[in-house]
């Protein structure tokens, strides 16, 4: 019997023992600060900069089917908080994605010279 794996989110036989990739672990420390009201007001604050929209959609880059796109957003962490846990607050180390971009990013498929060229370009 398949079934929707709750660790890596892909569909597993229900007896297979899943082992998710490193990136999908989360250590204590970015967990908390995940939690933390100063990182919920750091993404408000990178949302309301971005003006409540997805980035990369508005530049029609990657797969964009709407340019003005302000459903399903989050703020991502251009250099991740596993490679530099420093960066965590840095406003050039965030931008606004879609959900769809947002997990693009994530896969490397949008590259980090690209989304630093969005921030750079929009300030």
């Amino acid at each position: 019997m398949l079934k929707a794996c709750g660790k890596c989110g892909r569909i597993h036989d229900s007896k297979f023992k899943c082992t998710p990739p490193q990136r999908y672990k989360c250590d204590k420390k970015i967990a908390s600060f995940r939690n933390s009201q100063a990182w919920k007001n750091k993404a408000k604050e990178i949302k309301n900069r971005d003006k409540h929209m997805c980035i990369v959609c508005l530049n029609g880059l990657e797969g964009t089917l709407i340019k003005y796109n302000c459903q399903g957003l989050s703020v991502h962490h251009i250099i991740s908080l596993t490679s530099d846990f420093e960066k965590r607050f840095d406003n050039d180390n965030l931008i606004t994605l879609c959900r769809y971009h947002h997990e693009q990013a994530e896969k490397g498929v949008i590259k980090v010279e690209a989304l630093r060229a969005l921030i750079e370009g929009g300030e």
